[in-house]
């Protein structure tokens, strides 16, 4: 049962990306970029849940003259916008795995409820308007009686004084 699972929530897929945006005038080394981390979840076997990070930095290059080589990238994040996008999608996550598995436990409550109705229990009827005879009746209603009640209690000692 994925409702009991040591790992409720799995990720399958994660697609990270850096997006330069518009270039700064006068600064051809440093691009303001974003960093997207696109994630799927697979929530207890159930569905299927994609999540997105995202976060604002700069990437500075070093070029050597000659060839305009790269020699260094270095890649500056917003960790703080990355934290908070992570909480944020993090309680987005935690708040769909409780739906999905409150959704379950419903529907093995209504399973469970529906089962039991058609496996309960029939008994006879001794009802005395039943087309068995009175005396079938009697020794029916004597017998089921006997089979389902606690024996008498011991008999009490009495004290004496």
């Amino acid at each position: 049962m994925k409702l009991l699972s040591s790992c409720p929530i799995s990720v399958t897929a994660v697609v990270t990306s850096f997006r330069a945006l518009s270039m700064q005038e006068g600064s051809d080394n440093v691009v303001p970029i974003v960093f997207e981390a696109i994630i799927d979840m697979n929530i207890l076997g159930v569905e299927l849940v994609t999540s997105t990070l995202r976060a604002p930095g700069t990437v500075n290059g070093t070029f050597s003259s000659p060839r305009n080589r790269i020699i260094c990238a270095e890649y500056m994040l917003d960790t703080p916008a990355l934290l908070q996008s992570m909480m944020k999608e993090a309680r987005f996550v935690v708040r769909k795995t409780v739906a999905v598995a409150s959704s379950i436990a419903s529907n093995l409550t209504a399973a469970k409820q529906e089962s039991m109705m058609h496996s309960s229990q029939s008994y006879p009827d001794i009802s005395p308007s039943s087309s068995r005879s009175s005396d079938n009746s009697m020794l029916l209603s004597s017998s089921v009686a006997a089979s389902q009640s606690m024996p008498p209690p011991p008999p009490r000692k009495s004290s004496t004084n």
